[in-house]
């Protein structure tokens, strides 16, 4: 400041100088905190890998798996028995309808897909008796609701097409121990000719999520390098 005291530019100076380093504090503070969130999210998401990849464990033990093409016929009432199950419980919503009587999704699945086995024509007579004894004996007479007391688990999904191959479908389904008997009847089955269904043992490959959490974190430095895996 042209003719200020020197005291006046001294005090102007030292205010500057105050200023300066509040800002280079709070640059300090704001880069500390940015890097600790970041080492907390990478840390999240390599837990939440390591629990996906614990989990897709467990379901290759308790689970049963296969590989199966779309156009199957029982991937087929499969698929559809699901569209159904939500399109009625929509339907029920708006009508203000008792959804207990559904049983869960699941359930409805399962139905289907037994029903659809015992009307396939290629399945061999053993299959299809134990097929209809169950159904004659156990299916039908039970309510849906109760259905999920024996069968733990059956989904029916997609899987990554393959240009080298139709599209597939995956079934995993799981029964109590006492149903074991039904267990070996419907792997026979999927794994005849007729069906030509792949089974998978032991663990799922990863999911488009956590392959997609593996490339951010390699990208951050903070992951492992990516190795190809076959379709989820």
């Amino acid at each position: 400041m042209d003719g200020a005291p020197a005291w006046m530019a001294k005090v102007t100076k030292s205010a500057d100088d105050r200023v300066d380093k509040k800002s280079k504090v709070v640059a300090a503070a704001r880069s500390k905190g940015g890097d600790i969130l970041r080492q907390l999210v990478a840390i999240l998401v390599k837990l939440s890998l390591a629990n996906s990849a614990e989990l897709r464990d467990v379901c290759g033990v308790v689970y049963i798996t296969f590989l199966i093409k779309s156009d199957q016929p029982s991937m087929k009432a499969a698929r559809d028995a699901g569209q159904s199950y939500h399109a009625e419980v929509q339907r029920r919503k708006q009508a203000s309808e008792d959804l207990s009587t559904l049983g869960p999704p699941y359930v409805q699945v399962w139905s289907a897909l037994i029903q659809a086995i015992g009307k396939d024509s290629t399945c061999s007579d053993e299959v299809r008796k134990s097929i209809e004894t169950y159904w004659k004996d156990v299916l039908v007479p039970m309510p849906l609701e109760r259905v999920g007391e024996h069968v733990r688990h059956c989904r029916v999904r997609k899987t990554r097409k393959v240009e080298s191959e139709d599209e597939r479908m995956r079934l995993t389904f799981a029964v109590d121990g006492e149903f074991k008997p039904l267990e070996r009847t419907l792997v026979a089955y999927f794994s005849s000719a007729s069906v030509a269904g792949e089974r998978k043992l032991g663990p799922a490959p990863r999911g488009a999520l956590e392959r997609e959490a593996s490339r951010l974190l390699e990208k951050l430095g903070e992951g492992r390098k990516e190795k190809k895996e076959e379709d989820a």
